[in-house]
């Protein structure tokens, strides 16, 4: 049996010939049933049995015996997982472990790795596997890693196209980019803190959308997850760049991907941590140092900052002006003043060339080096060198709101605090996490706050660019849907409670019958009975089952319950359960359990809740709606 840092599984990718290889090869392209059944059937072998041979052999047979065959892919490789969790338990008996944190790690290992085969597609993930002999083993190593596979499934959804996505392709990327880290930064993992290492590769895969780039000007210039990975590493393990490590290590991967989708290039993230520094030496005054306000002047000198083409002004981009001298535009001592002359330009203003071995950029050709009119190699992109803008433009001519709320999110991923914009009426705004001390227990608990806002959280939007926490939300259609976000941190910080209603829920999907799977929701409701994902499981099935209009009531009931003090997500499951032709019965009564809901949590105080405030809003602005 093959070992890890993790655990132990048996691998059946595992290629100990030459020879065997090959043959996994062919059989991934010739028979999707053949592979999908030899592994998940391998999964379980003796371990005495040679798993390269076995695999290889086996494989080669079945094959031959499908002879031109070709059913589902997907349905072909999940069928064997089926089987075997299946025949490990009833639906009830296993998702009641699940919940309970009794499930037989084997078991739990095969309910993740049928999880992790469904979103890359099923025989795709084999082929990708039989690409060549790395990823034949990062491919064998994940679907035996525990800890692994579990950060990779409780991660979240893969953030791709946000109205087509995640695919199958966007997984196999999303995978291909984490064998790439750990294949350079593998000696990680065998770290003291090798599990935070592990959420970092994680969360640095996760995103594949390509829009990881500085958030103003040509997208040229995207974010290498490696890149990325590498330079939070740096920041992490050396105090002086005062990242916020005890905060960071602590980070599930859903929280921790937020500092990894950092709108801001590659070369320039280490440039603001310098720069930042050169700002504001003094740690006692880390506060004005992540203030936006601190490089910003709102609307630029005199309120110009669109004027001579915002930050594509031709003053950016002269050679001559870069390398001095240079008049600047905002005065460095303040509105009203003189504008200075820098004899060193505008690198010299903003110490674009900064003394820092970790990330080498004095020399064009240099890792980090920020140079006069960069423009992009990727394929398409623009060689208009003002299209490229630079933070240090934007710190220069100015800007609003967007720019603000933008900056505010740099500088806290910058030092390891999770952090994304959000839309306001008119406004833009930065939720930003942070450990609250809740009044009721006296303990630190993480939630977000809002920066930079014009109003509360009752009238915030989603993430304009960033992922979606723990997806919550995302179907339900309220334009103001950023109380979601408080939601989904509350499940978070209750982690086994959270991962365990997440394995209970996955237990369902190996099973065809209704009421098995419903079985299997049940646990994962008592699990976490506030948990969304579970309570949306359960009104799917409920409305399958043509379930009673009691039964629709028992489950505004409980989600009245529960979700006492998140009155967006509560109205909104309340009012779909309410419009359920089932549930017409007692509309009325499901109707006055949401009304009664919100009106209690119009009055939340701080012993119940520790967004008591945005509570009481939220609830008051959904009564008002409803001229209650």
């Amino acid at each position: 049996m093959t070992t890890n840092h993790h655990g132990a599984g048996f691998d059946p990718f595992h290629t100990s010939s030459v020879s065997s290889f090959p043959c996994v090869a062919r059989c991934a392209h010739g028979s999707a049933l053949a592979v999908a059944a030899v592994l998940a059937a391998s999964l379980a072998a003796p371990v005495a049995l040679q798993p390269a041979m076995a695999f290889a052999q086996a494989a080669e047979s079945a094959a031959a015996q499908q002879a031109g065959a070709r059913p589902d892919d997907l349905m072909a490789a999940l069928a064997p997982y089926d089987e075997q969790i299946r025949q490990a338990g009833s639906a009830k008996d296993l998702a009641a472990a699940a919940a309970d944190g009794t499930l037989p790690a084997a078991t739990e290992l095969l309910v993740l790795q049928r999880e992790l085969v469904a979103r890359a597609g099923g025989t795709k993930l084999w082929e990708y596997a039989a690409t060549s002999r790395s990823h034949n083993e990062f491919v064998s190593w994940l679907l035996n890693d525990h800890a692994a596979l579990r950060h990779y499934i409780t991660g979240g959804a893969v953030w791709a196209n946000p109205k087509t996505g995640p695919t199958a392709d966007d997984y196999l990327k999303s995978l291909d980019t984490l064998r790439r880290i750990r294949e350079v930064h593998g000696d990680d993992l065998k770290a003291a803190d090798g599990d935070v290492y592990l959420r970092m590769m994680i969360s640095a895969s996760m995103d594949v959308s390509d829009r990881v780039r500085l958030w103003t000007g040509d997208p040229g210039f995207v974010s290498k997850p490696l890149v990325r990975y590498e330079t939070i590493k740096t920041f992490r393990s050396d105090p002086r760049y005062r990242f916020q490590k005890e905060l960071f290590d602590a980070l599930s991967v859903e929280n921790m991907r937020y500092v990894f989708e950092n709108q801001i290039t590659d070369a320039e993230l280490p440039w603001l941590a310098n720069y930042s520094l050169s700002r504001h030496p003094d740690a006692d005054k880390e506060g004005k140092r992540l203030d936006a306000y601190s490089y910003i002047w709102y609307g630029g000198v005199d309120n110009g900052f669109t004027k001579d083409g915002g930050y594509s002004d031709p003053r950016f981009y002269d050679d001559a002006l870069f390398s001095g001298p240079v008049t600047e535009v905002k005065p460095s001592d303040g509105p009203g003043k003189e504008p200075k002359r820098w004899e060193g330009g505008w690198k010299q203003k903003y110490g674009l060339v900064y003394d820092d071995a970790n990330f080498p950029n004095a020399k064009p050709g240099d890792p980090f080096h920020i140079g006069c009119g960069d423009v992009s190699t990727a394929p398409g992109a623009t060689t208009a060198k003002t299209a490229y803008h630079r933070l240090w433009m934007v710190f220069e001519k100015g800007g609003v709101c967007g720019a603000l709320a933008k900056t505010f999110a740099n500088l806290n991923g910058m030092v390891g605090v999770p952090s994304y914009v959000m839309g306001q009426p008119g406004h833009a705004a930065t939720a930003t996490y942070e450990l609250r001390q809740d009044k009721a227990t006296g303990k630190k608990v993480a939630t977000y706050r809002i920066q930079n806002a014009v109003t509360g959280w009752s009238k915030s939007k989603s993430p304009s660019v960033a992922h979606w926490l723990c997806g919550w939300g995302r179907d339900a259609g309220s334009e103001f849907a950023a109380p979601y976000t408080l939601y989904a941190q509350s499940a978070l910080n209750e982690t086994e409670a959270y991962q365990r209603s997440y394995l209970a829920r996955l237990v369902a999907e190996s099973y065809q019958e209704d009421a098995a799977k419903r079985e299997a929701v049940d646990a994962a409701l008592a699990a976490q009975p506030s948990n969304y994902d579970a309570i949306r499981a359960k009104a799917d099935l409920l409305e399958r089952m043509n379930a009673s209009a009691d039964e629709w009531l028992a489950l505004a009931k409980h989600i009245a319950a529960e979700l006492a003090y998140h009155p967006l997500p509560l109205h909104d499951l309340l009012t779909s359960i309410a419009s359920k032709p089932g549930a017409a019965g007692q509309k009325q009564a499901i109707e006055q359990v949401r009304i009664d809901a919100l009106t209690k949590a119009s009055k939340a105080d701080d012993a119940q809740t520790i967004n008591a405030k945005d509570c009481r809003d939220t609830a008051a602005d959904l009564l008002k709606k409803q001229g209650v």
